[in-house]
């Protein structure tokens, strides 16, 4: 064994790498092993990996300044934000009940005093009016003579003496002072502004529309006030809407309009559709009651 080479003994605290010299170079393979190291080499390493570099430590340092400055800036507003809320809520009273139905209240009357500006807008004052209606605090300017031909309520309410109307009609015309002592009031009650001034413009020229919503209640009132001009209009408008059949021909049966029925029965195409509105002709008149079995049968 003599031409073997001996291996050196390590020295304490250090393992070195070594090569065998029996196999060529070019087949000399080195393996990295752990060293051991004493504990104050690997103190070093650890000082020396944890060092930054001066550029790079300037570069930290500003970032971590800028993320402070960003920090103080953010709190800052927060708290002016903070101190604004608070403000606010010193500055604001409480908005509790009552000052709640207070402002509804107001705004109620608010919206009352804009429709009576309107309503007595269409019927406002001329040299042709010589009567005022007050109906809720409105004064609605009307003339006598054509409200009388319209309707037997305000014929019987005016009581005209159709002998000295004239007379005194052409006497307003050419005496202000003589008009005023004519004009009267007749105040109406138990009425809602809107749906009487509605109603009466039917019968005159400037007329309001009325709507699905409240054609029943002009139906209503023009039945009241014996207003039958009133009642035909709404009839042809009931005509033109959407409003189901059978509440058309309750209507019509209620308020004697004709034409209505015979416009709503027609719209039935079959009779078992018609026939499902046993209930609703129960309660119609006996005219009524024949003018759906006419239809029934030519449907047969």
């Amino acid at each position: 064994m003599g031409s073997e080479a001996s291996c050196p003994e390590p020295s304490q605290g250090q393992w070195q790498m070594v090569s065998r010299p029996e196999e060529p170079k070019f087949q000399q393979q080195q393996h990295v092993e752990m060293c051991y190291e004493p504990p104050a080499v690997q103190k070093k390493k650890e000082v020396r990996m944890t060092e930054v570099p001066p550029e790079q430590q300037q570069h930290v340092d500003h970032d971590e300044k800028s993320q402070t400055v960003e920090i103080k800036e953010m709190n800052a507003e927060e708290s002016v934000d903070n101190e604004k809320e608070e403000i606010q809520k010193v500055e604001e009273p409480e908005f509790n009940l009552e000052q709640q139905q207070h402002v509804e209240e107001l705004q109620t009357e608010q919206k009352m005093s804009t429709d009576q500006e309107f309503y007595e807008q269409i019927f406002a004052k001329s040299d042709k009016t010589d009567a005022i209606l007050v109906v809720d605090g409105a004064k609605l300017y009307v003339n006598k003579m054509f409200l009388s031909c319209q309707s037997d309520y305000f014929d019987r309410s005016f009581n005209l003496k159709f002998s000295t109307y004239y007379t005194d009609y052409i006497k307003s015309v050419f005496d202000p002072d003589f008009k005023r002592e004519l004009t009267e009031e007749l105040k109406i009650e138990n009425v809602d502004l809107k749906d009487f001034a509605t109603v009466l413009s039917l019968v005159h020229k400037n007329s309001i529309s009325p709507t699905k919503e409240n054609v029943e209640k002009l139906l209503e009132l023009a039945d009241r006030f014996d207003l039958p001009a009133a009642t035909r209009y709404l009839g042809l408008f009931l005509q033109s809407t959407d409003i189901p059949k059978a509440t058309k021909i309750r209507l019509a049966d209620k308020y004697e309009m004709e034409e209505l029925i015979d416009h709503t029965l027609g719209l039935f195409q079959d009779k078992e559709e018609l026939l499902g509105e046993k209930e609703l002709v129960n309660n119609c008149s006996e005219a009524t009651k024949a003018k759906v079995l006419d239809r029934i049968y030519s449907l047969c």
